[in-house]
């Protein structure tokens, strides 16, 4: 019964609509690095409140009106996204790293990432070789606090992957200033700790995926462990890119670390209609792979915990043949 499942999953796959004819996500072309000011806010009825607006204000040239990516109240320090960059870059170069960056808004301006790709730091994952790179977030929104998390992009697939190192606070507390020296020692404790966990991820090579059936129940399971944040829908992608692998992952056993691949190659190609939700789905799946990797975290750290038949509602096969 369940062979002919997913020899349905696979006929349907063919007609499944595609990762990459999603409806793209809207790009927001405002300027991340338009100056900001904090402007008092009133109620409707002209009480004074204790909250500011944070008001971003773009260059005239640039064809932008100014508007409101934020708030916050009184008290709280303000990190501007220029402030940000610039002090994170000078900790980079102190640190004696070349890089290069890339820079998204969301959230109407409300949160700012930037990617640095680390070029004089290469790392072998397996046995492919990696960028390491940092992920910086700042928001006007109180979303994000100022922080940096641990990536790597694999140079093969192009393939991003996430590891748990993550630093929340790049700052020094109770200090008005960013201190280029104390985030050079965080930005390359970073690194080290990074390199050091992405590399563990190599033991995904020994947990062996004995079939297709086994592999469909690996994403249903991710589904399920995500609590939807990883949806039945984007997990039945992962499946079908497992089952169809590209030149880099036809070379490698089936085991968990090729799921990874693949689940890796679905986000990349999500990334390019759909970054934000991609960004997610990646969080997790590092989260989740890590887990079994991590032989610390009681039941998660055993690999039967991803490889065994998924909870009503999330085995793949049977929602391909009654949903999709």
């Amino acid at each position: 019964m369940q062979h002919n499942a997913l020899n349905q999953f696979i006929i349907n796959s063919t007609r499944r609509t595609a990762t990459l004819q999603l409806k793209a996500e809207k790009n927001d072309a405002f300027p991340w690095d338009a100056p900001v000011h904090v402007e008092r806010l009133f109620s409707e009825s002209g009480v004074k409140s204790n909250r500011l607006a944070v008001i971003a204000v773009p260059n005239p040239e640039s064809g932008f009106v100014p508007r409101e990516v934020g708030s916050y109240v009184k008290g709280d320090a303000l990190l501007s996204n220029v402030d940000a960059v610039r002090a994170t870059e000078n900790a980079l170069e102190k640190c004696g790293f070349e890089f290069t960056r890339e820079v998204r808004l969301v959230r109407d301006g409300g949160g700012m990432e930037v990617t640095y790709t680390i070029h004089n730091y290469p790392i072998t994952v397996g046995h492919s070789t990696g960028k390491p790179q940092i992920k910086l977030r700042n928001s006007y929104d109180n979303v994000w606090k100022f922080c940096g998390s641990f990536w790597v992009l694999m140079l093969v697939c192009l393939n991003g992957l996430f590891t748990l190192k993550s630093v929340e606070c790049l700052t020094q507390k109770h200090s008005g200033k960013l201190n280029i020296g104390f985030m050079a020692e965080r930005l390359m404790s970073l690194m080290d700790n990074g390199c050091q966990s992405i590399k563990s991820f190599e033991k995904l090579m020994d947990y062996p995926i004995a079939d297709e059936i086994v592999a469909a129940n690996v994403f249903g399971n991710i589904a399920r462990i995500s609590k939807g944040a990883v949806s039945k829908r984007n997990a039945s992608e992962m499946l079908t890119y497992y089952l169809n692998p590209d030149d880099a992952e036809r070379g490698l056993n089936h085991s968990l670390w090729r799921a990874y691949m693949a689940g890796t190659r679905m986000v990349r190609d999500l990334a390019t209609v759909r970054p934000t939700v991609a960004n997610e789905v990646n969080s997790w799946l590092g989260q989740i792979f890590g887990l079994v990797v991590d032989k610390g975290n009681g039941h998660f750290g055993d690999s039967r915990y991803l490889t065994s038949t998924p909870a009503k509602g999330y085995d793949l096969l049977e929602i391909d043949i009654q949903v999709m």
